[in-house]
C-alpha cells in the first residue's frame, strides 16, 4: 500500500522537480539534494515517472521548476520533456545535457528556460529565477482545493478556518481607542515621508466616525492601500494593528446587510440570487492554478469590491492586451441570498465613488469554482457563494462555552489564546491566556492539546508549573487534566516512578463513586496509561488502551477534532514500536488528514506527523520516501519560528541516518552535530535524547573507524540510559551493547564482544520477534566472533540458529548464514558438508540474481573450489577456481585465484601449470604498487618452488634467493627457513656443494630458534642428511658419518622401525659406505632399505628408483656389471614413469648404463 501513499505539497511559493533515473539509487539523490542545498527543502528528486507526475499533478504552488538530464538523441529523454512541457503545473524547464544543443533541436518546447552542461551552472540560474518569480508573486486569494464538500476539508483550508477566527475576534475587538491609535500610529510610520498621505491620516484621526468606514475604505487614499496590501500578506502582526477598521467595517456591513435582506424580505424576493462581477488582472500562474482547481474553494484575502455592472467590471480586466505578463479576467459571482451567512451590501450611497454600482464582500468569502471559460479574450470564472458551517463546528468544538455566553473582551481573549496557540507562538498566545485568566478560570481543550505538542521538549519546567496550579485548585476536572498532563510529561523524560504515581492520583477522579464516569476524561485517562506502556515497550498493551481511546473520540468528539488526530498520531507511533509499519503508515495519514484540515499548514504538528513517517519509511528501508517527509517536516519547523528549537534537533538527528545509510559520512557527522548543538542549547546534558543521539554518533565513528571516539560516545550514551533506567533493559540499551560489541569486534577483542553482543541478545529477545532483521545481525555477530576465536562449534550452533529463525529463506541474509556455515565446515575440516551450503548459496544466487553481487558469488565459487580441492574431487574444483576466475574484478581477486588455481595443480604434479599460474600471481600483484612484500615473497617462492620441481634448479634459484631477499627483512623465519630449504637442495642438486652446505647450516639455524633447539621436529633429520651427503661428496666422511648417525637417532626417537623415512637415513649410509668402497656395508644399509620399501606394500614406491641407481652405483664399483647394469635399468624404468620431468637424472641413469656397456664391450 505504501507506493499509494500521496506526498502532497503543501501550499508554497515554488517548488523544485528534479527528476533523473539515476535517482533510485538513494546516494544519488541525497547527493543531488546536498548540492541544491540553496534552495531546500524546496527540491524533490524522482526517478520514476509516473511518481513525478503524480507528485506534479498533487501540487499547488505558483511555480514549478523541472529539472531533467537531456540526451536529444534519446527517445525516452524526448517523450519525458514533451510530458512536463505539457503540464500546466509546470512553469520552467531545465535541462542538463553534456551534449552540445542548439535552439532549434528545443524549439517546440516554449517552458525551457535553460540549458546547462554542468549542475552548478545550473542550480545557479535556477536560484536566480526563483529569487526572481518572488519578487513578482502575489495573491489575493487563497485556493482551499477542498473538492465538492465545504466539510472534506484539505490542504490549505486549515490555515483558512483559523485566520478566519483570527478575524473573527478582532471583528470583534473591545478596545476601540487603543486599536484606533496603533492603527494611526501603523500608517504614520508607513507613509512617514508622504506629507499628502500624513495629512489624510491626521485627518481621519480627528474626524472619522463610525458611519463613515465604508466611506473611508472606498477612498483612494492610505487606508485602502495599505489596508488590502496587509491583508494579501497575511501578517499576523501587522493585520492585528488594523483591528479598528475592520472592526467598523464588519459592522456597518452588517447593519448593511441585514437592511438589505430585510429590503428583500419586504419585497418577497427570497430566495434570490445575486450576481455581481469582479474584472481585474492577474498572473498566469494565479490563472492556471485556478483552471486546475474546478470544483475547489476560493476564499478572498481582502474585502471584495464587485459591481452589478458587467461592462463596467469588464473595462477594469481589459481585452488580454497585458499578455503575457498578466491575463484579462472577469469574475461572475453568484451570491445565494437565502444561504449566504457572508456579510455583503450594496455601498453606492456610502462609498467615496458613488456611481459604480458596487457589492462590498467582506474579508474571507468563500466561492466555489464553477466554470472557467474563455470569451473575446477574456477569461470568464463563474463562482457560487459558500456557506461557512464548517468554521462554526470548530468554534462549537474548540470553545468550551459558546461564544455568545462570554462577555465581548472574553471571547476576544480565548480567541487569540486559540489562533496563536495553533500558530505554535506560545509566548503570545500565553500572553492572551493570562488575561483571559484575570477574567474567567474557563479552559479550552484546544490550548491543552498544543500546549502539550510545544511542552513535549521543556518538561521541567511545565511539571513545576502544573504542580503549582495543581496545588492552588480545587475543580475536580481541573487537577485530572493537570494530573494526567505531568504524568505524561515524566513519561517523556522516562520518570515512570513519578508518572505512575500521577496516575494513582488519577484514578479515583475518573473512576469514583462519588462524581460520575465522563467517558472523554476516561479517554485521556487511557491515553495516559498507553503513553506509560509505550515508553516501557509494553506496545501490545499500550495498543489496546488507544484503540479503546479512539472509540471514544471518535464516538463524542466531531470527525474533524485534534483529540482524533493526536490519537492516530500515538497509535500510529505504537504500530512502529511493534514493526506493523504499513498499519504505522495508515494511522500517520489519518492523523495528517484531520491535522490539514483544522490547523495552518505550517503547523508544527504537521511536521510531526511527516517527522514520524520518515521514521516509519527510514526504518522499513524505504530510504527515498523518509527523506521525503523528513524534508517536509524540516520545511513546515522552519517556517514555524515559535515550534521548540529541540524538533529541528530531530530531524538533523533523522537526516543523519540517511546520510549515513548513503555512506556520506561527512555529512552525517554534520547533521548530528548540528542535532548535538541544538540540544546542548535547550535540553539538560542528561536528557534521554542525548542517549540515543550518542548511540547514533557512536556507531557512525565505528563505521568512519575512529573506534576510540566512538567508544567514548557509545560509554557517555550507555551512562546516561543506564540513569535514566537503571532498573529496565531497554531497546536503547540493546542498541548501546549492539555498537560496542561491534566497536571491540572492530578491535579484535573477540572476548569483550561477546559479552555485549550477549547481553543486547537478551534484551531485543524481549522487545523483538526472533525474525526481526536486529536479532538476527546480533546473532550473525556473535557467530563470527566465536569463529574468530577458533570456537568452530560456538560458531556453527548459532548460524544453525539463524536458520532455524522465522526469516525468509531466499535472502540476503540466508545467503550469507549458508556461505559462513560452509566455511566454518572447511575450518573444521569437514569439505563434504561445506559443499552443501556452498551448493545452497549457488541455488539462491540463481534463484534471486539481483540480489548478490559478483563479488559474493566470486567467494562462493572459491570456496567451492577450496571444498572439491580437499575431497580430492580435482576437475570439479577447477571448474569451480575458473567460474571465480571470470568474476575477479580487483587485483587481489585475481591473485588469490590464480594461487588457488596453482595449488590445485601443483596436487597433481602438474608442474608447468603450476609454474603458469604462479607466473600469473606475480605478474598481477606486480600491478598494484602498494601491494604488499609479503605477498611478492610467496609470490617468487611459488615460482621457484615450480621451477624446483621440474627440476630445472638453476632457474629456480634467482626467484628462490629474491623471496629469501623479501622475507629477512620482514623477519618471517618460516617463509625464509623455507626458501633456504629449496636453495639448499637445488644447489645440492647441481653439484655446487659449497653452496648447499652453506644454506644448510642456515637452514638447520633457522630450526633450531624457531624449534628452540628441540630437534624433534621431521625438519631436522632431513636437514642432518641432507649436509651428510654434502660432506660424503667433498670426502668430509667422518663428519658425513656423524650426520648420518645423528639423523638416524632422532627419527628412531618417533619413528616405527618400517617407517620410509628411517629407510631414508639407511640410504645415507649407504652412500657414505659406498664413497669409501665400504661396498658390503653399503650392500647392507640399501638391503635394510629394501625392505622397509617391501612393507608399504608398494611395488613401484618412487623411491625404488634412487635405491636401484643406488645399488647400480655400488656394484658397478664392486665390478659386478651385471647387476650394476640390471639395477639401473630398473631405477631407469621407474624414473621414466615417476619422474617424467627429471630430464637430469634420466641423464645420468642412461650414463651410467653406458659406461657399463663400455666394460663389456
Amino acid at each position: 500500500m505504501w507506493e499509494n501513499i500521496e506526498y502532497q505539497a503543501e501550499s508554497k511559493f515554488y517548488e523544485v522537480v528534479w527528476f533523473n533515473e539515476k535517482f533510485s539509487d538513494f546516494k544519488n539523490s541525497v547527493d543531488a539534494s546536498i548540492r541544491a542545498r540553496s534552495l531546500k527543502p524546496h527540491v524533490k528528486t524522482f526517478f520514476d515517472p509516473e511518481e513525478c507526475w503524480n507528485f506534479i499533478h498533487d501540487t499547488n504552488v505558483d511555480y514549478l521548476f523541472f529539472i531533467m538530464p537531456f540526451n536529444p538523441f534519446s527517445s525516452v529523454d524526448n517523450e519525458i520533456l514533451t510530458r512536463a512541457n505539457a503540464l500546466l503545473q509546470v512553469s520552467f524547464i531545465y535541462l542538463l545535457s553534456t551534449v552540445e544543443i542548439c535552439n532549434d533541436q528545443v524549439r517546440y518546447f516554449e517552458k525551457v528556460r535553460h540549458i546547462c552542461s554542468s549542475e552548478d551552472i545550473l542550480i545557479e540560474k535556477l536560484y536566480a529565477d526563483v529569487r526572481g518569480c518572488k519578487e513578482n508573486s502575489s495573491s489575493s486569494f487563497s485556493l482551499l482545493e477542498i473538492g465538492q464538500s465545504t466539510h472534506n476539508l484539505t490542504k490549505a483550508s486549515g490555515a483558512f478556518i483559523w485566520r478566519q477566527l483570527y478575524l473573527e475576534a478582532l471583528f470583534h475587538t473591545f478596545d476601540g481607542e487603543q486599536a484606533k491609535l496603533d492603527m494611526v500610529e501603523y500608517c504614520r510610520n508607513y507613509y512617514a515621508d508622504d506629507k499628502a498621505e500624513l495629512d489624510k491620516i491626521s485627518y481621519f484621526e480627528l474626524n472619522y466616525r463610525s458611519d463613515d468606514a465604508i466611506k473611508w475604505y472606498t477612498r483612494d487614499s492610505f487606508l485602502y492601500r495599505l489596508l488590502n496590501r496587509t491583508l494579501r500578506s497575511e501578517n499576523i502582526d501587522d493585520i492585528y494593528k488594523f483591528r479598528f477598521i475592520l472592526s467598523e467595517l464588519y459592522t456597518r456591513l452588517i447593519e448593511l446587510h441585514c437592511d438589505y435582506l430585510q429590503t428583500l424580505l419586504d419585497l418577497d424576493l427570497i430566495p434570490y440570487t445575486l450576481t455581481v462581477y469582479r474584472g481585474q488582472l492577474i498572473a498566469p500562474q494565479e490563472l492556471d492554478r485556478l483552471k486546475r482547481s474546478l470544483g475547489s474553494l476560493i476564499a478572498m484575502n481582502t474585502f471584495l469590491s464587485t459591481s452589478f455592472d458587467q461592462s463596467a467590471s469588464l473595462m477594469f480586466a481589459g481585452n488580454g492586451q497585458r499578455r503575457p505578463n498578466y491575463e484579462s479576467v472577469l469574475f461572475a459571482i453568484d451570491i445565494d441570498t437565502s444561504t449566504t451567512t457572508t456579510p455583503f451590501a450594496d455601498i453606492d450611497k456610502y462609498s467615496w465613488n458613488n456611481s459604480e454600482q458596487e457589492i462590498l464582500i467582506l474579508v474571507g468569502a468563500m466561492f466555489k469554482i464553477m466554470n472557467i471559460q474563455y470569451e473575446n479574450n477574456v477569461w470568464i470564472i463563474k463562482l457560487q457563494t459558500c456557506d461557512s458551517q464548517h468554521i462554526r463546528k470548530l468554534q462549537e468544538h474548540y470553545y468550551p462555552k459558546l461564544l455568545n455566553e462570554f462577555n465581548t473582551e472574553a471571547a476576544f481573549y480565548i480567541c487569540m489564546v486559540n489562533y496563536y496557540t495553533v500558530m505554535a507562538d506560545i509566548k503570545r498566545s500565553n500572553s492572551y491566556l493570562k488575561e483571559f485568566y484575570r477574567l474567567d478560570n474557563s479552559n479550552s481543550p484546544l490550548t491543552e492539546i498544543q500546549m502539550r505538542k510545544m511542552a513535549v521538549f521543556n518538561s521541567e519546567m511545565v511539571i513545576k508549573v502544573r504542580e503549582q496550579e495543581l496545588a492552588l485548585t480545587t475543580d475536580q476536572d481541573m487537577r485530572l487534566s493537570w494530573l494526567l498532563r505531568i504524568a505524561q510529561l515524566h513519561i517523556e523524560d522516562n520518570n515512570f516512578m513519578k508518572a505512575i504515581e500521577c496516575i494513582e492520583q488519577c484514578r479515583p477522579l475518573v473512576f469514583g463513586s462519588f462524581r460520575p464516569l465522563k467517558l472523554l476524561h476516561l479517554a485521556n485517562f487511557l491515553e495516559t496509561l498507553g503513553l506509560l506502556c509505550d515508553g516501557q515497550e509494553k506496545h501490545e498493551e499500550a495498543l489496546k488502551l488507544f484503540e479503546i481511546m479512539l472509540r471514544i473520540y471518535t464516538a463524542y468528539l466531531p470527525s474533524i477534532a485534534l483529540e482524533i488526530a493526536n490519537a492516530h498520531d500515538i497509535i500510529g507511533m505504537t504500530h512502529f514500536y511493534l514493526g506493523s509499519y504499513s498499519d504505522a503508515i495508515l494511522h500517520f495519514n489519518y492523523s495528517l488528514d484531520i491535522y490539514r484540515q483544522c490547523l495552518p499548514l505550517e503547523h508544527f504538528s504537521i511536521g510531526d506527523c511527516y517527522h514520524h513517517m520518515g521514521l516509519v519509511y527510514f526504518r522499513s528501508g524505504c530510504t527515498i520516501q523518509a527523506k521525503r517527509c523528513y524534508d517536509s517536516a524540516s520545511e513546515l519547523y522552519e517556517k514555524c519560528s515559535q515550534t521548540n528549537p529541540a524538533r529541528m534537533g530531530k530531524i538533523y538527528h533523522c537526516q543523519a541516518h540517511l546520510y549515513a545509510v548513503a555512506n556520506n559520512n561527512e555529512e552525517a557527522l554534520h547533521a548530528y552535530q548540528k542535532a548535538e548543538q541544538i540540544y546542548r542549547s535547550f535540553l539538560p546534558h542528561d536528557h534521554c535524547f542525548f542517549a540515543g543521539l550518542y548511540s547514533d554518533l557512536g556507531e557512525l565513528h565505528n563505521c568512519m573507524n575512529d573506534l576510540d571516539q566512538a567508544l567514548q560516545y557509545l560509554n557517555t550514551a550507555l551512562m546516561i540510559e543506564s540513569n535514566h533506567n537503571p532498573c529496565q533493559k531497554t531497546r536503547l540499551l540493546g542498541t548501546l551493547h549492539l555498537h560496542i560489541g561491534r566497536n571491540y569486534f572492530m578491535r579484535g577483542s573477540y572476548s569483550t564482544c561477546l559479552n555485549n553482543f550477549s547481553i543486547a541478545a537478551v534484551i531485543f529477545q524481549r522487545h523483538l520477534p526472533l525474525h526481526n532483521e536486529t536479532f538476527q545481525e546480533i546473532l550473525h555477530y556473535i557467530a563470527r566472533a566465536y569463529y574468530r576465536l577458533n570456537k568452530y562449534e560456538e560458531s556453527l550452533a548459532n548460524y544453525k540458529l539463524l536458520l532455524n529463525l522465522d526469516m525468509p529463506i531466499e535472502s540476503e541474509t540466508a545467503f550469507e548464514i549458508f556461505y559462513s556455515i560452509g566455511r566454518l565446515f572447511l575450518k573444521m575440516k569437514q569439505p563434504k558438508e561445506a559443499l552443501e551450503y556452498f551448493e545452497a548459496c549457488l541455488n539462491l544466487s540463481a534463484t534471486i540474481a539481483s540480489l548478490f553481487s559478483n563479488d559474493r558469488l566470486l567467494h562462493v565459487y572459491r570456496y567451492q573450489g577450496l571444498a572439491f580441492f580437499r575431497l580430492k574431487e580435482y576437475s570439479h574444483a577447477l571448474d569451480s577456481f575458473n567460474h571465480a576466475l571470470t568474476l575477479c574484478t580487483t587485483i587481489k581477486d585475481f591473485v588469490v585465484t590464480y594461487n588457488e588455481l596453482r595449488k590445485l595443480y601443483h596436487v597433481q604434479r602438474n608442474f608447468e601449470l603450476e609454474l603458469y599460474y604462479a607466473r600469473l600471481v606475480l605478474d598481477k600483484s606486480m600491478e598494484d604498487p602498494q601491494q604488499c612484500e609479503f605477498i611478492l615473497g610467496h609470490s617468487y617462492l611459488n615460482i621457484g618452488q615450480a621451477y624446483f620441481h621440474l627440476y630445472e634448479y638453476e632457474k629456480a634459484l634467482p626467484f628462490l634467493h629474491k623471496s629469501k631477499e623479501i622475507f629477512d627483512p620482514l623477519e618471517d623465519r618460516v617463509n625464509i627457513s623455507n626458501a633456504v630449504e629449496y636453495i639448499a637442495v637445488s644447489y645440492y642438486q647441481i653439484d655446487n656443494y659449497e653452496q648447499a652446505e652453506l644454506f644448510t647450516l642456515q637452514r638447520l639455524e633457522l630450526l633450531r630458534r624457531f624449534h628452540q633447539n628441540n630437534e624433534s621436529s621431521p625438519d631436522f633429520p632431513y636437514a642432518y642428511s641432507r649436509l651428510a651427503r654434502i660432506k660424503c661428496e667433498q670426502k668430509c666422511y667422518n663428519e658425513a658419518e656423524e650426520l648420518s648417525e645423528k639423523a638416524l637417532c632422532l627419527r628412531r626417537e618417533y619413528l616405527s622401525e618400517n617407517d620410509i623415512r628411517l629407510g631414508v637415513s639407511f640410504q645415507t649410509f649407504g652412500i657414505v659406505c659406498n664413497a669409501q668402497e665400504k661396498y658390503e656395508e653399503a650392500l647392507d644399509y640399501f638391503e635394510k632399505f629394501e625392505k622397509i620399501l617391501r612393507t608399504t606394500k608398494e611395488s613401484d614406491h618412487p623411491y625404488h628408483t634412487y635405491l636401484h641407481e643406488n645399488l647400480g652405483t655400488v656394484y658397478y664399483n664392486m665390478k659386478q656389471f651385471t647387476k650394476s647394469r640390471e639395477h639401473y635399468e630398473k631405477s631407469l624404468t621407474f624414473a621414466l614413469e615417476k619422474y617424467p620431468l627429471h630430464r637430469r637424472f634420466h641423464q645420468r641413469l642412461k650414463y651410467g648404463i653406458e659406461r657399463i656397456f663400455d666394460h663389456f664391450f
